[in-house]
């Protein structure tokens, strides 16, 4: 892996290769391997020691439950054609009601929707409505990728 940022960037890797991995092994109807990440550079700027508390999640290890992305292939394209159109929707969208009624109607797996609910939020903190985001992201999603989009939230972009 590249130069990662411990704060800014690493957590959001690891969501997204794990991802990755277990839309792979769905689509080649195995089971899933070890996750093993590895950097060259791994490092924390001193402006964000206290942004975050870093320490206790690194200490809590990785979340215990976490749905299964697994799918055949046939399925994964139905899926992923269905969060695109989904993406391109609430990307236009103005109104909250509109980006909310959107990732409702959208009919995928359980374990696809709180990749819906992240668009939809983000859509919403863009718009500038964090409350509304917050509250998406309290409700549609758990553990690592919640805590990442809370941190998300509060990190340092403008809408």
């Amino acid at each position: 892996m590249r130069s990662n940022d411990i704060i800014m960037g690493l957590p959001y890797n690891i969501i997204q290769w794990t991802l990755l991995q277990e839309i792979l092994a769905g689509w080649l109807n195995v089971e899933m391997g070890t996750y093993t990440h590895f950097s060259d550079s791994l490092h924390l700027y001193s402006r964000d020691e206290n942004t975050y508390d870093y320490r206790s999640k690194l200490a809590g290890g990785h979340d215990e439950e976490v749905p299964d992305l697994r799918l055949s292939l046939a399925e994964s394209d139905q899926v992923f054609k269905a969060l695109e159109s989904a993406t391109e929707a609430i990307a236009l969208e103005m109104k909250p009601s509109s980006v909310h009624q959107i990732m409702q109607s959208l009919s995928i797996p359980t374990a696809y929707q709180p990749l819906i609910a992240i668009i939809a939020a983000e859509r919403l903190r863009r718009l500038g409505f964090p409350n509304l985001s917050t509250e998406i992201i309290d409700e549609k999603t758990t553990g690592d990728l919640q805590t990442c989009a809370h941190n998300w939230n509060k990190g340092p972009r403008k809408p």
